[in-house]
């Protein structure tokens, strides 16, 4: 299990050097109780001036109490219109966990969902050994233009490795888009090592994974909230 998320922290460094030069863009704020609305397997919260509804984690079992008795939760703003919200497992923490699951909010007009899967997927491919990075895309449900980016990265480099405890990783991620700015719903994997060419010997089933993206392409919205 990875003792911190570098893929968050890479995307969170990267989007604030972009939109402020002031070292106090860095400052953070957390509250550890977010305010969320459960309905069925649909989250909503409020983040970042948006409204935001989002799938429940694909650990949730519904035979074990509701989702928030099955995860720890913690809302982090960035920067004002800069806020992410990470779940993880129950048994898991901020420190030490196999599998996360993750809302990011960029409330900054212009700023597009190609913008954002780039800052996804070029760390990951910064941090994995050569021939052990798969980037592809799930193709939107029927009626829909949300793809899915799928990040596979087989073994992380020995330069990752000295940052983190994961020898590899998934990603599954999808980003939706307005005039205001940007909504990201994604889940995370730490992994053993493993092949990306060889589907049979992955971590995390390709079934598992598809039915990840298409629980996130169906169910995530978001609106902007009135002044």
């Amino acid at each position: 299990m990875r003792p911190f998320n570098r893929l968050i922290a890479c995307v969170f460094s990267g989007l604030a050097a972009s939109m402020a030069a002031s070292p106090a863009v860095f400052a953070q704020e957390a509250t550890d109780e977010p305010v969320i609305e459960v309905t069925g397997r649909v989250l909503k919260t409020e983040m970042s001036g948006f409204a935001v509804a989002f799938p429940a984690p694909g650990w949730v079992d519904d035979e074990n109490g509701s989702v928030l008795d099955q995860s720890r939760s913690k809302v982090t703003e960035i920067r004002p219109g800069l806020t992410s919200l990470v779940f993880h497992k129950k048994d898991e923490n901020t420190a030490f966990w196999s599998e996360l699951m993750a809302v990011l909010a960029v409330h900054v007009p212009g700023y597009t969902a190609g913008q954002q899967f780039k800052r996804m997927a070029d760390p990951l491919a910064a941090s994995c050994m050569p021939g052990q990075i798969d980037l592809s895309w799930i193709v939107p449900l029927p009626g829909s233009d949300r793809e899915a980016l799928v990040g596979m990265c087989g073994a992380y480099n020995l330069q990752a490795r000295q940052t983190q405890a994961c020898i590899g990783g998934i990603v599954v991620a999808v980003s939706l888009e307005a005039e205001e700015g940007v909504v990201t719903v994604y889940n995370e994997w730490c992994t053993p090592s493993y092949d990306v060419k060889n589907p049979d010997k992955w971590p995390v089933s390709r079934a598992e994974i598809e039915n990840r993206a298409r629980m996130m392409q169906s169910l995530t919205r978001f609106e902007v909230l009135p002044e």
